[in-house]
């Protein structure tokens, strides 16, 4: 890897009219490029910009290739040059030249390298940035954000089902539909019963009666389980967390006391669940095994996915999004995911709040950690249990689902999973299984 200094060059011909503060924000998109050997690439891309007049900074926040490179921001009327030093191997140089046109920044895009083209143009193609929402950076914004991506009392006063009540006859007919060949791969990791640095409590697993007893008739055992936590795959229902002394639809924490969750408990789901599962798989998207440590995850990054599948996230359906945590825990060893973990960054919760999901899943917390929104430990659970009455399945073993999946070149399809009926319980164990 070699250091070499980048030109950056966003020239935005815009309206007399624009300002610095129309542009400054974040903004994101995906490149749909086509290389020198006539390949076409999908990269995604964000940048930022903050501040105003000469104060303005700017960041190439994320892009396949490098990311968090500083960027020095430079005004000149209506237009803006953005310069910054970019580490990449074979000394690539980008180029981007925008307009600013109805709120989104359009234009083009041109990458080229020092070797072994020799400044040749690798790839070139059409960009179209739209501006994210700003994304809550303290408990004020999470407020906000709280009552703005609310579902309380969307199903009544009373209502313990949350956002699975998406989940219809109609869009478990059509899931059905979903299966062709009758394939099915499980979702659930093994129960683990070695202590690790991701695995405090471990599965306990006890034989009560055996063979080896006198004169047996039974083989007998049983087991131990504290499903929350970093190791089990299992479902968090909406009574596992609260946030200013109330859980989803607004009741009371009091409602959770030394017997159990007397409200919101995992009972409510003791039909199961039975729709269309979805796989967003972001290190193949990125073209890696897994991601680094503490990687966010950005709905420009889901965008780039649907765009690049063909798959349109929609109502009722249970997503599952995979950072590759158990392939590099493969390759690497364990380590603490509740001081670092590549996962969702708490912008996405909009994005999956304005596609109206049944359920969120994940190979990890299903959130980058450490967390993404100062003073908050958990933003994304927070807005995604007790907002939005979302149930996340976390942990989820995701790779054998990536390699079937990829294999078919199908990102859909049936998924089903059956908690333990379990009164008054705040989740459960469960072994999540897609059908193709």
């Amino acid at each position: 890897m070699k250091s070499v200094l980048v030109l950056l060059i966003l020239a935005l011909s815009v309206e007399v009219a624009a300002s610095a503060q129309e542009i400054a924000g974040r903004w994101s998109c995906t490149a749909d490029t086509v290389d020198a050997s006539g390949v076409k690439r999908m990269i995604p891309q964000t940048i930022e910009i903050r501040g105003m007049g000469s104060s303005m900074t700017g960041m190439l926040v994320s892009r396949r290739g490098g990311a968090g490179i500083p960027l020095r921001v430079i005004q000149e009327g209506p237009k803006f040059t953005l310069l910054g030093d970019f580490d990449f191997e074979g000394g690539e140089h980008l180029r981007w030249y925008l307009e600013l046109k109805e709120g989104r920044l359009q234009g083009k895009v041109w990458a080229l390298h020092d070797a072994p083209k020799k400044w040749g143009v690798d790839w070139t193609g059409p960009v179209d940035f739209g501006r994210e929402t700003a994304a809550p950076v303290d408990r004020a914004g999470m407020d906000r954000w709280m009552k703005e991506l609310s579902n309380w009392g969307r199903w009544g006063a009373t209502d313990q089902m949350g956002a699975v009540n998406l989940i219809t006859p109609e869009t478990r007919r059509a899931a059905a539909a979903l299966v062709h060949e009758g394939f099915s791969v499980s979702l659930s990791r093994d129960a683990d019963r070695i202590a690790a640095a991701d695995n405090s409590r471990p599965f306990g697993h006890k034989m009560m009666s055996s063979g080896v007893d006198p004169d047996p008739m039974f083989a007998m055992d049983s087991y131990t389980i504290s499903f929350h936590g970093a190791a089990l795959t299992h479902m968090d229902a909406m009574s596992h967390m609260v946030y200013a002394g109330k859980t989803y639809n607004g009741y009371s924490q009091s409602e959770i006391d030394g017997s159990g969750a007397h409200q919101l408990a995992v009972d409510a789901y003791r039909s199961g669940f039975f729709g269309r599962g979805i796989l967003i798989d972001i290190p193949r998207l990125k073209g890696v095994p897994y991601l680094e440590l503490s990687t966010p995850i950005y709905p420009a990054d889901l965008d780039a996915w649907e765009k690049q599948t063909g798959i349109r996230v929609g109502r009722g359906d249970m997503v599952f999004v995979r950072t590759g945590r158990w392939a590099r825990r493969a390759a690497l060893g364990p380590w603490d995911t509740d001081k670092a973990a590549a996962g969702l960054h708490v912008s996405c919760a909009r994005w999956f709040k304005e596609r109206d999901i049944a359920v969120l899943g994940s190979d990890a917390h299903g959130e980058m950690m450490p967390s993404s929104v100062a003073g908050v430990a958990y933003p994304i659970h927070q807005l995604v249990l007790i907002a939005m009455g979302v149930p996340m399945f976390d942990n989820c073993d995701l790779e054998a689902l990536s390699q079937a999946a990829a294999a078919r070149k199908r990102w859909e399809f049936l998924l089903t999973a059956a908690p333990l009926v379990v009164p008054l319980g705040t989740g459960s164990p469960l072994n999540p299984i897609a059908t193709f």
